[in-house]
């Protein structure tokens, strides 16, 4: 790590924010929405769009924490994988403004998985980099 080790924390604190808060808001909503429908079918209809499109935006803001993460490390390879997937996340989330039944929504939307779970396997492996030199250096100063 060639910068200091709180500013790595603090990327990656970032990084684990920004993994947590759109997917895991999605998905809340998500669940709600049912719920909401019994009360009230319009109302629960809204909610389900909005799930929507916070899975599909949510991408813009994890891929500028990844981003974040990958440049406080010494590792070329984290920043340029985490540059092109970030690209290619935020680039595939205007699936939402694509027909839904369309090919091309399809493809775009599976795109955007793939980046999602690519963004997921470098952040982890971004975090895990951070992890094994910091206790590195801690055991190294002991």
């Amino acid at each position: 790590m060639h910068l200091e080790g709180g500013l790595m924390v603090r990327a990656l604190k970032i990084l684990i924010f920004g993994l947590f808060s759109g997917p895991i808001l999605a998905e809340l909503i998500g669940f709600i929405s049912p719920f909401v429908m019994l009360r009230d079918e319009e109302l629960g209809y809204q909610f389900q769009d909005s799930a929507y499109y916070i899975g599909a935006f949510s991408s813009v803001f994890f891929s500028i924490a990844l981003l974040f993460a990958a440049f406080n490390t010494s590792k070329v390879s984290y920043k340029i994988g985490s540059s092109v997937i970030a690209l290619l996340y935020i680039m595939s989330s205007y699936y939402v403004f694509l027909d839904s039944e369309s090919l091309m929504e399809t493809i775009i939307y599976d795109l955007n998985y793939l980046c999602g779970v690519a963004s997921l396997t470098l952040g982890a492996f971004i975090a895990l980099h951070c992890f094994k030199n910091t206790n590195h250096s801690v055991y190294k100063h002991a």
